[in-house]
């Protein structure tokens, strides 16, 4: 589904350059779940807005079922977000002025998309992640458990064919964490999902089958994960 060839990623810093990405190669298979473990500034999360699309790499090839992403302009870019990747972050990024329900709206509305058939198709995935009676609130008067289900329905919308996850549970207590990490992997499995998540959790980790350690910028397969 999605392959990784030789991804380099080189930022500027003053003068100089930093290489944070250094000749990755990564394949996901279709419903395939794998993690990318790693310490702060490894380099995982720059790889996952690479795999996104959010971010674009000095060089090397991104393709999704054989197309290269890299061919597309910005605008052809964000369409193919919106139509195949949903995506979840440490931190949620609502909208504070909008209810939850709009918020996960949001996605349907900007390509256009009927208002009254995109509610309806919020409503289905508020009822399945147990915030039916949260709808109407706004984001200042919900918990961090609760915040959290809000940006996963909002990355389900449009019925995404890979969910990529940042850090989802790394702004939660251990409950809502645990609660979260299961939530995940409830979707992957009755959805078929193919999901890509960024930790640096350990206990996290070893949940997944597949396991990718992520440091000073290069990858190796590690699994399973010992503690």
């Amino acid at each position: 589904m999605l392959q990784i060839k030789n991804v380099t990623r080189f930022f500027k810093s003053g003068l100089s350059e930093v290489q944070v990405l250094k000749g990755i190669n990564l394949e996901v298979q279709p419903s395939q779940a794998i993690c990318l473990l790693g310490a702060s500034g490894s380099g995982k999360s720059t790889l996952l807005q690479i795999m996104g699309t959010l971010d674009r790499p000095t060089s090397g090839e991104v393709n999704f079922d054989s197309v290269s992403l890299l061919d597309m302009s910005d605008d052809e870019l964000s369409h193919f977000r919106n139509e195949k990747m949903g995506f979840v972050f440490q931190f949620h990024h609502l909208v504070m002025e909008l209810t939850a329900l709009e918020n996960v709206i949001l996605p349907c509305l900007v390509v256009g998309e009927n208002r009254a058939e995109a509610e309806a198709k919020a409503v289905h995935w508020f009822e399945y992640l147990g915030i039916s009676d949260r709808m109407t609130h706004y984001p200042n008067q919900l918990s961090g458990g609760e915040l959290q289900r809000v940006s996963i329905a909002r990355s389900l919308i449009k019925n995404p064919s890979i969910l990529f996850a940042d850090e989802p549970t790394g702004n939660l207590d251990s409950e809502n964490s645990k609660k979260v990490q299961q939530l995940f992997f409830q979707l992957q499995k009755q959805l078929g999902l193919t999901l890509v998540v960024v930790t640096h959790d350990p206990e996290f980790a070893k949940q997944f089958t597949q396991v990718y350690r992520v440091q000073d910028g290069m990858i190796s397969l590690e699994s399973p994960i010992v503690i």
